[in-house]
């Protein structure tokens, strides 16, 4: 059994600092029985997220992700699938292909989520807008991002995109875990 102290050697922006085990953590916290996450990579979060669905027994994450259709950093679907049986999460973790936008089209309900795709203020502040009535009452989202060292990347900086962290506050949000590359929670 993997303890949440352990780090899970799955590359991610987030394996440096162990940020899996704050979404372990948020998952024990708000007990979910629907996770949605887009931005799976190579499913290092919905591996963390997994083992707290089966440490609590019940639950469902859905992980989606563009992989070989993003044209930056991407993972592969057949790696997220053998980390997440190496781990033995199949009947937890559903992982697939899916963009965002067509879920936000006919997005369904949730009692948390996981949102990390090339995060930036507009991704977030539109995410909230689009689920703010779909997401059951009292649901959380997790973000990458909203430090002010993740929003002074030299690519947020270079396309001008819109910082995180003010929108994270408009929303009385909170930074869930400041170390690189944050992960930060707004409430429904």
């Amino acid at each position: 059994m993997v303890k949440t102290t352990d780090k899970i050697d799955i590359y991610s922006s987030y394996l440096k600092n162990n940020l899996g085990e704050t979404l372990f953590d948020k998952v024990i916290e708000h007990k979910p029985l629907k996770i949605v996450e887009f931005g799976t990579l190579n499913g290092y979060s919905a591996v963390y997220m997994g083992l707290a669905l089966k440490e609590l027994g019940r639950g469902l994450l859905f992980t989606y992700d563009l992989y070989d259709e993003y044209e930056y950093k991407h993972g592969k679907l057949s790696d997220v699938i053998e980390n997440i049986k190496k781990f033995g999460l199949e009947s937890y973790v559903i992982p697939a292909k899916l963009n965002i936008n067509n879920w936000l089209v006919c997005k369904d309900t949730f009692d948390m989520c996981h949102i990390d795709i090339s995060n930036n203020g507009d991704v977030v502040d539109n995410f909230i807008k689009s689920v703010n009535s779909e997401a059951n009452s009292g649901s959380v989202c997790l973000f990458e991002g909203g430090s002010i060292e993740r929003d002074d990347l030299e690519w947020m900086i270079k396309y001008n995109k819109p910082k995180i962290n003010p929108i994270i506050k408009k929303y009385n949000g909170t930074i869930v875990n400041d170390k690189f590359p944050s992960i930060s929670e707004v409430k429904i």
